[in-house]
């Protein structure tokens, strides 16, 4: 039995070498990866390697009152402008509203 327990052991240490050797392999691959990417290598809440861009975050952009109404009033007039197109397409008059359909009721 010894021989087998010791057998056992060496074959045990030859897997975790060959483990060993390829974790280093997916190391290097992984190092060569974000070198090509241009990120370094952080550690996360978990402890696991995250790749972080280096590029800084863009703050955010914020608009006028004025901009705003700017914009509010072209898209205003868009919609009247398409409004307007459709109710010529239909025939109707542009300033006259369209009747409302009369609701049939089964006496």
């Amino acid at each position: 039995m010894a021989k087998r327990k010791q057998i056992d052991r060496n074959l045990a240490r030859y897997a975790l070498q060959g483990i060993e050797a390829g974790i280093e392999k997916l190391q290097r691959q992984a190092a060569e990866l974000r070198r090509w990417l241009g990120t370094k290598a952080s550690r996360g809440p978990t402890g696991a390697a995250v790749a972080v861009a280096t590029t800084p975050r863009r703050r955010k952009r914020t608009m006028s009152v004025e901009a705003r109404k700017r914009i509010g009033d072209a898209q205003r007039k868009r919609w009247a402008a398409q409004k307007a197109n459709n109710r010529l397409r239909r025939g109707g008059a542009a300033g006259k509203p369209e009747p409302a359909a009369k609701s049939r009721k089964n006496k």
